[in-house]
């Protein structure tokens, strides 16, 4: 697994503290997208930036797969 940190990038003034902002500001800090990571990495970051359990990140991205099929 590549270290990746949980930096996000700084919210626009105004913007709302949203899961999506929130995801979108990892990904313009780390230079990457999230569909990059391995669904291990994936859920260890979301976990992190989103303040989920391991077990409800997990949930949320079997949630975002089944909402985009």
């Amino acid at each position: 697994m590549r270290k990746l940190t949980y930096e996000l990038a700084p919210a626009e003034p105004g913007a709302p503290d949203t899961n999506l902002n929130r995801m979108k500001r990892w990904e313009e800090a780390q230079g990457m997208k999230l569909s990059e990571l391995t669904d291990e990495e994936w859920v260890d970051v979301i976990s992190c930036i989103l303040a989920m359990t391991q077990e409800e990140a997990e949930g949320y991205l079997t949630y975002l797969r089944a909402a985009n099929a």
